[in-house]
């Protein structure tokens, strides 16, 4: 899971054309640990509102 995010969070700064990607297969991961119970689903929540704010900054 981290390793998803830091995925995104480096794709934005590089500006890589697959960011959106990343998002994607990182908001699944988050959701999937918020359903299993591993993450509590607020956390969940922010870290994913956040990177969409990254995501559509960095278009």
């Amino acid at each position: 899971m981290r390793n998803a995010v830091r995925r995104v969070r480096r794709a934005a700064a590089q500006g890589d054309p697959a960011l959106e990607t990343h998002f994607r297969g990182a908001e699944r991961l988050l959701r999937q640990a918020c359903s299993k119970g591993i993450m509590h689903h607020k956390t969940v929540s922010r870290t994913v509102s956040r990177l969409h704010k990254l995501l559509d900054s960095s278009k």
